[in-house]
């Protein structure tokens, strides 16, 4: 089926609802039409958002790699972004991709291989002017789902190992205290 299990969505340069599913990429127009023009992703994406360079980023689990997603259907994987279960993923307020990696998919045979960990699960944030991906919270367990405030003055990331909802204060787009 065309909706079989979407997974993540956003709203597209285009003012459409864009939406991830296995395999794929799915768009929902302004006046309800529903399509799927990504079908041969060959990855399991989790989450998908509208990116500041007019592109869509995609959190590739089954890769473990934040990848680009250009209107044309080009699949580039994001150097330096080689995490263990990229989750949730959103545009920042300094124009930086931030995403966490709370480490599913590795403590079992459900989503992947049973394996030890080799990376602490942390929130990440990927510069888009030099690529560079930093560290910027890892006191969290399993740090699932983040998003911005609207005034962009604030982050919250929910995580799912402790049902903690956690708000830091962000200063100058990119710095966090605890709030």
């Amino acid at each position: 089926p065309l909706l079989a299990i979407p997974r993540g969505s956003t709203t597209g340069p285009d003012g459409a609802l864009w939406f991830v599913v296995f395999n794929g990429v799915g768009r929902i127009t302004t006046k309800g039409a529903v399509t799927r023009p990504y079908t041969d992703l060959e990855s399991l994406h989790d989450v998908i958002t509208n990116g500041p360079d007019g592109n869509f980023w995609l959190a590739d689990s089954s890769h473990s790699e934040i990848q680009r997603l250009t209107l044309a259907g080009v699949v580039t994987p994001f150097a330096g972004s080689n995490v263990e279960y990229p989750l949730g993923i959103t545009a920042g307020p300094d124009g930086a991709i931030w995403f966490t990696d709370p480490g599913y998919g590795i403590g079992n045979n459900y989503e992947g291989d049973k394996a030890e960990a080799e990376l602490p699960m942390r929130v990440y944030r990927i510069d888009a002017a030099t690529g560079a991906a930093a560290v910027v919270a890892e006191d969290m367990q399993r740090p699932n789902g983040l998003a911005f405030s609207p005034d962009e003055s604030r982050r919250s990331v929910a995580g799912s190992g402790a049902a903690a909802l956690r708000v830091d204060d962000v200063a100058g787009g990119a710095q966090l205290s605890h709030g």
